[in-house]
C-alpha cells in the first residue's frame, strides 16, 4: 500500500488524484483489509455518481437508446420521449457498463459516500467520504448520469465484495506513475454483490480496468455480462457514434426466427444506423444468413462471434465495405457454410488476425483468410456435411509460406496424405482425429522434442520420420 500525500483540498472544487487522500492498493490483502475498515456489508445503496466522463455513453444516447427500444413494444408500454429518464423504465435493456477514467461515487442511504478508482494497471484506489457528490471532473467533463444504467442496484442491500486476482498482468504493471514490482497475484476485478429481491438472487457492481481506463458495469451473479433481450438487432446504436464501445451481447435469443427473416431492425428499408463497438456477439440465435445488413450500414467492429447460428451462406458485399478494415476476427464456428464469399479478402480487411471456421461443412480448403500477412490463427475442425461425414480431405498445399501464421487446427476432418513443407513458424499445429492422414514430420521433429513446437496428434495416426512422437 502507498499513502498519498492528498489532502482533499480540491482547488476550484476540480477533481485531482494527486489531492485525493486515497491510498493505493496494490494487493488482494490490502484491499480486503480496506473493505473490511470501511465496513461496508449490510449498507443500502442510494445512487451513483461519476466525476468524469462515460466513454462509451452520453445521457443524449442513453435516452435515445431507451426511446428507440420502447418503439418495439405495445403501444401502452412505449415511451413518448428521449428522456432524461431517472431509471431504466421496465423492459429496456441496454448494455449496462461504462468507460471511465476517474473516480466512481457509491451513496449509501446512511450518507457516506465511497469513491472507487480503479482505471489504470493492477492498483485500486479507495476511500470513504473523501469526494463531494458536487466535484467538478479534473480530466474530461461528465457525460452521464449513472442512476440512469446502474438504477437496478438503488435501494439494494451491499451484502458482498469480492476481489478477483490473476498471477499475470498483461497490460503493464504500474498505475498512478507508480512502480507495483513483482506481486504473487495482481488484482483485476472488485465486484460489489448486491442482494436482489429474492433473497438468494444476486446482481454484482463490477470494477475492471483495461490499459488506462476503467470499466463499470452490472454482471449477473455468475459473472457474466448482463446482455440485451431482442427478437432481432435493435436500432439502437449507430456506426457514426464517436463513441466506440467495448462490448455489446445478443446472444441466445431468436434473432432470425420471423417470418420475413429479418435479423437487424431496419434492414428492410435501410434505415437501420449500424453500430461502433469492440466485440459484438450474435451467437446462439437462428440467424441462418450473415447480417448484411452491418454491411449496409457501414458498422465498425474488430471482433464478430456468430457462432452456433444455423448460418448456410454469406452472400457478397458483406466484407467490402468502407469500415471493413476495421475487422480483425470471426467466429464462425458450429454454422452449415461451405464456402467464403469472394470479398472475404485481405484488400478488404488487411488486419485480419484470427478466424475460427471449425463445425462447418467446406470441403474444399478456405484459402481467402490467408491472403492477410498478419493472420494468426486459422480453425478449420470438424468439417461435416448434411449426412454427418467427414467432408474435408484437402490439406492446404504452400501454407507454409504464409509467414505470419501461428496456429492452425485441422483436427476432425478427413486429411490424406500431406506432401508439403511444414513450417516450424505455424507452431501450433492440430491434425489430432484425422484417421487415414500420413503425416511427414521430419521438418518439425528437432523443434517438437525440444519444446518449441505443439503438434496436436494422435499415436494411432500414420506419423513418418519422427519415432520419438510414437513412442
Amino acid at each position: 500500500m502507498i499513502l498519498s500525500d492528498g489532502k482533499n483540498n480540491f482547488p476550484n472544487n476540480e477533481f485531482s488524484f494527486w489531492e485525493w487522500s486515497a491510498p493505493v492498493l496494490q494487493t488482494h490483502e490490502e484491499v480486503m483489509a480496506k473493505i473490511k475498515e470501511l465496513k461496508l456489508q449490510g449498507r443500502v445503496i442510494k445512487g451513483f455518481y461519476s466525476v468524469g466522463m462515460g466513454y462509451n455513453w452520453t445521457d443524449d444516447n442513453i435516452g435515445e437508446a431507451i426511446y428507440n427500444t420502447t418503439e418495439r413494444m405495445i403501444k401502452e408500454n412505449r415511451i413518448s420521449s428521449k428522456g432524461p429518464f431517472p431509471f431504466l423504465p421496465e423492459g429496456v435493456y441496454i448494455p449496462r457498463y461504462a468507460e471511465i477514467d476517474e473516480p466512481f461515487l457509491i451513496e449509501f442511504e446512511d450518507g457516506d459516500i465511497l469513491g472507487v478508482d480503479y482505471s489504470e494497471g493492477s492498483c485500486v484506489r479507495m476511500e470513504m467520504n473523501t469526494i463531494p457528490k458536487n466535484i467538478k471532473f479534473g480530466t474530461n467533463r461528465r457525460t452521464f448520469h449513472p442512476n440512469v444504467l446502474f438504477s437496478s442496484l438503488i435501494g439494494r442491500e451491499l451484502v458482498a465484495v469480492e476481489v478477483t486476482t490473476s498471477t499475470e498482468l498483461d497490460e503493464f504493471t504500474w498505475s498512478h506513475g507508480l512502480d507495483i514490482g513483482e506481486q504473487d497475484a495482481y488484482i483485476t476485478k472488485i465486484s460489489f454483490v448486491c442482494r436482489k429481491d429474492r433473497e438468494w438472487e444476486r446482481e454484482k457492481l463490477e470494477f475492471t480496468s483495461w490499459f488506462d481506463y476503467g470499466i463499470v458495469g452490472i454482471t449477473d451473479y455468475e459473472g457474466a455480462p448482463l446482455k440485451i433481450h431482442a427478437p432481432d438487432v435493435p436500432n439502437i446504436f449507430n456506426a457514426k457514434s464517436k463513441f466506440n464501445m467495448t462490448s455489446v451481447s445478443f446472444a441466445g435469443n431468436q434473432i432470425g426466427n420471423n417470418a420475413e427473416g429479418i435479423i437487424c431492425e431496419g434492414e428492410k428499408d435501410g434505415s437501420y444506423k449500424g453500430i461502433n463497438v469492440k466485440t459484438l456477439t450474435l451467437s446462439l440465435n437462428p440467424l441462418k444468413r450473415y447480417p448484411k445488413a452491418l454491411a449496409d450500414s457501414n458498422s465498425i467492429f474488430e471482433y464478430l462471434v456468430v457462432s452456433a447460428c444455423q448460418i448456410e451462406e454469406i452472400e457478397e458485399g458483406c466484407f467490402s465495405h468502407e469500415k471493413a478494415v476495421n475487422h480483425f476476427s470471426f467466429d464462425f464456428s458450429y454454422n452449415r457454410l461451405k464456402r467464403l464469399p469472394k470479398d472475404f479478402h485481405a484488400g478488404n480487411m488487411p488486419y485480419l488476425y484470427g478466424v475460427d471456421l471449425s463445425f462447418n461443412r467446406f470441403e474444399a480448403f478456405p484459402f481467402s483468410p490467408l491472403d492477410a500477412e498478419g493472420l494468426t490463427v486459422l480453425a478449420v475442425r470438424s468439417q461435416r456435411n448434411e449426412k454427418g461425414e467427414r467432408c474435408l480431405r484437402q490439406w492446404p498445399q504452400g501454407i507454409y509460406q504464409h509467414k505470419g501464421l501461428r496456429g492452425l487446427y485441422l483436427g476432425s476432418n478427413d486429411l490424406r496424405t500431406v506432401d508439403d513443407t511444414i513450417s516450424t513458424l505455424c507452431y501450433y499445429l492440430d491434425i489430432s482425429d484425422n484417421p487415414n492422414i500420413v503425416f511427414d514430420a521430419s521438418d518439425i521433429c528437432y523443434a517438437w522434442q525440444v519444446g518449441a513446437y505443439i503438434l496436436m496428434y494422435d499415436k494411432t495416426q500414420k506419423i513418418l520420420n519422427c519415432d520419438a512422437m510414437l513412442e
